[in-house]
């Protein structure tokens, strides 16, 4: 078998094809692109990931960026003839006898997305998508970063999630037969899950973290005293989070936050600058700006009238 086909493609129960394929092309862009697809999951799924993991040294899972996402379901199980013989080696199943290692939530596949991760250099990309389990397996409604997984070319997806992705590479529909209507997918573009609230935003402004660390000082003499220093503390903390920040989506543009328009709780925004702790960061900032910028040492009488 190994000597007369180049791969091996499982496909799941309750399958249908709906295009003509070329199939040893799919399966050498496959492993010529090296990439598995992740989603987040609303459900814990960390048993079955250590489940796979277990096969493999330790030192392996340093290895893995984007661990915590969920691999399974999101591309057909394509194993190379190739590398089944190193893969069962480094697993230790070299028998028949050594199937009985694998236990109920032991996915054959998901150990071999592991080998290939750890051996063949494939990386794992985020969709963007939380699901309750793997995304293309459609149960329930899903939370989308953006649109932005409608732009994968994904191979397989279960019926109710076909018109909802890019259609150009699907061949492959999947539990056709467990499909239930009143359970049908529908996508919710919502980046709370992965990015905090709109309020956790909003908060995270230094307008907001100012004005609330000159109410909280406001209270006492002691924090009088003390809130120059800590209003400094908070400006230059602050340009060290906006410099890393800035860093970062220029390496990686992907982890860019997306625009507080694009959150489904966006009036909450709203009303959040507008509130007084906003607001007196605000006028903090205007006032710092029109002496002519440096630290916030002249702040005493200013805070006492806004806050009193």
């Amino acid at each position: 078998m190994q000597d007369k086909y180049e791969y091996f493609i499982i496909i799941y129960a309750e399958s249908e094809l709906i295009n003509n394929v070329d199939l040893r092309a799919l399966c050498k862009e496959f492993y010529d692109s090296r990439v598995l697809f992740g989603n987040h999951t609303k459900n814990n799924s960390t048993y079955i990931r250590e489940q796979a993991k277990k096969f493999y040294n330790d030192k392996h899972g340093e290895r893995i960026e984007n661990d915590s996402l969920y691999l399974w379901f999101n591309q057909p199980c394509i194993y190379k003839n190739a590398f089944l013989k190193e893969f069962f080696d480094i697993i230790g199943i070299l028998s028949l006898e050594d199937f009985s290692k694998l236990a109920f939530h032991t996915f054959d596949y998901y150990i071999y997305m592991y080998y290939l991760i750890f051996y063949k250099n494939f990386q794992v990309e985020d969709i963007g998508v939380n699901a309750i389990y793997g995304f293309l397996e459609g149960i329930g409604e899903f939370n989308a970063q953006s649109q932005r997984y409608k732009n994968y070319k994904f191979l397989l997806c279960r019926p109710h999630l076909y018109e909802f992705l890019n259609q150009e590479k699907l061949f492959l529909l999947i539990h056709k037969r467990n499909h239930e209507p009143k359970r049908i997918a529908k996508p919710i573009i919502d980046n709370s899950w992965k990015y905090g609230s709109v309020k956790d935003r909003i908060h995270s402004h230094l307008a907001y973290k100012l004005g609330a660390a000159m109410i909280l000082n406001s209270k006492s003499l002691l924090g009088y005293i003390r809130m120059p220093y800590v209003l400094s503390y908070i400006k230059e903390s602050h340009r060290i989070e906006q410099q890393k920040y800035q860093e970062k989506i220029k390496k990686n543009p992907k982890l860019k936050l997306p625009k507080l328009e694009s959150y489904p709780d966006y009036k909450e925004a709203l009303k959040e600058r507008q509130c007084f702790t906003y607001k007196l960061g605000e006028a903090l900032i205007k006032a710092n700006s029109v002496r002519g910028g440096g630290e916030y040492l002249p702040i005493c009488n200013f805070s006492k009238k806004c806050v009193g």
